[in-house]
């Protein structure tokens, strides 16, 4: 993250992940985790790896878990309509959502930042949209993406035709 916020922790959590992947691999190549073991921060020069505690899976709050499919609902969810809607991948876009649960506007509230980095998004907030593309979650919360300049809206009519007939065909075939 550079010198974004949370960059102290991603750098954390990505050493804790590597401490624990090294000493899983261990048994299987031995004389390569051991060196690179050495060089995670905070080992000592008579520490080794074959000597450190097997990892131990902790367990994760329920909350935690349900928190963190509805941040990946809605960033699948938005990513999955900028490609529906061919939005170039550079561009950002504005999300405006509907909440339909307490615990969806708390998770935005606090995930912020790290929904509008992963489904790059300029822009996030509460309340209905006019003209917009829009998504169902879920919970019943409502995603709207108004397009306007972000794509080509007479070549997505020809394509939604193209599809409808083509759906027609199939229809009248059976």
């Amino acid at each position: 993250y550079g010198t974004h916020a949370g960059g102290p922790a991603a750098r954390g959590v990505a050493a804790h992940v590597l401490d624990h992947a090294l000493r899983l691999l261990h048994p299987i190549m031995p004389f390569l985790t051991e060196a690179l073991w050495q060089r995670l921060p905070h080992r000592g020069a008579d520490e080794s790896i074959a000597t450190a505690s097997w990892p131990t899976a902790d367990a994760i709050a329920p909350e935690t878990i349900s928190r963190f499919g509805i941040l990946q609902n809605i960033v699948t969810t938005v990513r999955t309509m900028r490609a529906e809607y061919a939005v170039a991948p550079g561009q950002s876009i504005h999300v405006a959502i509907v909440a339909g649960s307490d615990q969806l506007q708390a998770v935005v509230e606090t995930e912020r930042d790290t929904i509008c980095r992963l489904a790059k998004i300029s822009e996030l907030t509460f309340g209905r949209t006019e003209s917009a593309v829009t998504a169902v979650l879920e919970d019943g919360s409502v995603l709207s993406v108004p397009l306007g300049d972000l794509t080509d809206i007479e070549a997505e009519c020809r394509r939604l035709q193209t599809e409808a007939a083509r759906l027609e065909e199939q229809i009248t075939a059976q």
